[in-house]
């Protein structure tokens, strides 16, 4: 226990119950005059609060699976895409030199 009444470190002590009765006593007469630990305490029982509401689960939209599933269906259909035409003109063209090469190579026609 800290033996400063006007440290922080006292009042948490107190807020969290780790005082003997009779420290608690000293710490609640001590509030009473003292404006800079009343204010103290104040912001420490805030933090407390707000921190034990924290870690609540918050409430989901009932929109969020649809437009889970939407998305995920135009990213699956975007990866099963067949390969753009482009690609598949510069491979027949590909065949299409090879195989003149070829015709000329062995003396055919061309």
């Amino acid at each position: 226990m800290t033996e400063d009444p006007h440290s922080p470190l006292r009042l948490q002590e107190a807020l969290d119950g780790r005082l003997t009765p009779e420290g608690r006593l000293a710490v609640a007469e001590h509030v009473l005059v003292c404006e800079r630990c009343r204010r103290t305490l104040h912001a420490l029982r805030w933090t407390r609060v707000r921190l034990a509401g924290a870690g609540a689960a918050l409430p989901t939209p009932d929109h969020l699976e649809r437009d889970l599933r939407q998305a995920l269906n135009i990213q699956a259909s975007e990866v099963a895409r067949p390969a753009p035409p482009q690609v598949a003109a510069a491979g027949a063209r590909s065949r299409s030199f090879w195989r003149r090469w070829l015709a000329w190579w062995s003396g055919g026609p061309d």
